[in-house]
């Protein structure tokens, strides 16, 4: 599962109650970035490679489906123990973004490394070859 430091900082920022323990490691991410262009910002990932500016080598990853929120994001995983209230039903206010899955909270992308064995390092960079959809600002119907 993909997702980045901003959709984290923004979900902290929405839900101040439950910050104390929310944690990145609470949604079990596997790969995490940062300096995205806004929150949420990885949920148009299509395809990206992720490129070491050393050596220019690419290794290639799909994007294929939204993370759907478990109750085990309501673990505070330092204790063990359940918040009934926690992040699950504050995020389903606010994230319910898939159409097909109205009922279900988001957060991160389940992604698909092409590569067996490769291992990411720190340091190496997104380069993304397209996007689901686009946001534009401009609109037809002036």
């Amino acid at each position: 599962m993909i997702c980045s430091i901003e959709s984290f900082n923004k979900i902290k920022e929405m839900h101040p109650k439950v910050s104390h323990y929310l944690t990145l490691q609470t949604f079990r991410p596997n790969l995490i970035l940062k300096n995205v262009k806004r929150p949420f910002y990885e949920d148009m990932f299509d395809r990206f490679d992720i490129v070491n500016p050393k050596t220019g080598s690419r290794h290639a990853f799909n994007v294929f489906l939204k993370c759907p929120n478990c109750t085990i994001t309501n673990v505070n995983v330092e204790t063990g123990t359940m918040d009934e209230v926690g992040i699950l039903k504050k995020l389903a206010s606010w994230r319910r973004v898939d159409e097909c899955n109205p009922y279900y909270s988001f957060f991160g992308m389940y992604t698909i490394n092409h590569e067996a064995g490769y291992t990411v390092k720190s340091g190496e960079v997104i380069d993304l070859l397209s996007k689901k959809c686009k946001i534009t600002d401009v609109t037809p119907f002036k």
